[in-house]
């Protein structure tokens, strides 16, 4: 006959493991945190002290996570339309599979061939909006009209009414 104390000492050292798990788990999540922080103040150490009520700051936070939600849905409605895309070429793979049963391969292929056209279409249309979401905003390609490349790229430069413009019609040395 077995003792009874030895299976609760077990249970109570997995509990024990349990916990001691969970709280390192948690102190490594918020050391991460605590990184990423250290990380950003060494890359601007003489501006990190006034950003956190600068409203520039902020605005710059209210654009990121937009474009960060903006993402996350995009890639919810690519993986939506790829499965719904998926199914419905399943549902023809099987029509075709009757068809191959019956004999009749023409019409077999022509299924096969029309669920493969549907589940592209649909594959091509959840990219484009993925696409879509990780292009950035007109407000980023505003500032880099000049460049020669990207938005008003197209632009003829008029020669520069001043000295200390650039050869190609902007300010400093571009």
């Amino acid at each position: 006959m077995h003792s009874t104390r030895r299976s609760n000492g077990k249970n109570w050292t997995v509990g024990a493991l349990l916990a001691a798990g969970l709280l390192l788990a948690g102190g490594a999540e918020a050391g991460d945190r605590q990184r990423d922080d250290d990380r950003r103040i060494r890359r601007h150490p003489a501006r990190e002290t006034d950003r956190q009520c600068d409203h520039h700051f902020e605005r710059h936070r209210a654009r990121r996570d937009s474009r960060r939600s903006k993402l996350h849905a995009a890639r919810r409605y690519n993986h939506e339309l790829d499965r719904r895309g998926a199914m419905i070429d399943g549902h023809f793979d099987l029509l075709a599979f009757v068809a191959v049963a019956a004999g009749d391969f023409e019409l077999a292929w022509a299924l096969d061939r029309t669920g493969d056209r549907i589940e592209h279409r649909y594959d091509r249309r959840g990219d484009h909006a993925l696409r879509h979401a990780r292009k950035r905003s007109m407000r980023h390609a505003h500032h880099h009209r000049g460049c020669g490349h990207g938005f008003a790229s197209h632009r003829v430069i008029v020669e520069p009414a001043r000295r200390h413009h650039g050869r190609r019609g902007r300010h400093g040395r571009h």
